[in-house]
């Protein structure tokens, strides 16, 4: 009777194992599929990482000014500030109210003092790609007049003034005077 006992057992484990494994086929598919995307999806993340890992800059670039303080000041330099004003041909009170700015920052930024914050380099972000002719229209400055500019001189006997050109006679003489080699009369300095 050993012998029928044992056969029945082996023949209900075999049939529980076939009935077990009818059952699982399904769920073992599924899991074959998620694993391949898992994998899909890693092979992908690592691209990212790995694009993302040589170029930091990009990465940097979202970030706002107040954590990239070091990044700021190489971007925006008192040099390039001041080269921005000269290139607008402006002075420095003009250039602080083009730039919604105080006169002090201004002046401290151009002189390294301090840095802009993110409203400051923007403002300068914007000057950079403006014309002179621009940044005067939004002073609300009238534009240049071209020609020969008229300055204004004192007479000595009345102490009135009269308009000359810029080439007057005195001064034309001085000048024909210096290229014949002769010494002529020195001017008189102011003190």
């Amino acid at each position: 009777m050993t012998g029928v006992m044992k056969a029945l057992k082996d023949e209900m484990t075999r049939v529980s194992r076939k009935e077990m494994k009818n059952m699982s086929a399904p769920y073992r598919r599924q899991l074959a599929e998620l694993k391949k995307a898992v994998a899909a999806q890693t092979a992908v993340l690592a691209r990212i990482e790995k694009s993302l890992a040589g170029a930091p800059a990009k990465a940097a670039a979202g970030r706002p000014a107040a954590k990239k303080a070091g990044a700021a000041a190489k971007q925006v330099s008192p040099r390039s500030i001041k080269a921005v004003r000269k290139r607008l041909k402006l002075n420095q009170p003009d250039f602080a109210k083009l730039l919604g700015v105080s006169l002090a920052a201004l002046r401290s930024w151009e002189q390294g003092r301090s840095n802009p914050r993110a409203a400051g380099q923007a403002a300068i972000a914007s000057a950079r790609a403006m014309t002179a002719p621009q940044a005067r229209q939004k002073l609300g400055r009238p534009a240049p007049t071209r020609g020969r500019k008229k300055r204004k001189t004192r007479s000595k006997a009345a102490g009135t003034k009269k308009t000359a050109s810029a080439g007057t006679k005195k001064a034309r003489s001085r000048a024909s005077a210096k290229k014949a080699g002769k010494p002529g009369r020195p001017r008189k300095r102011k003190q």
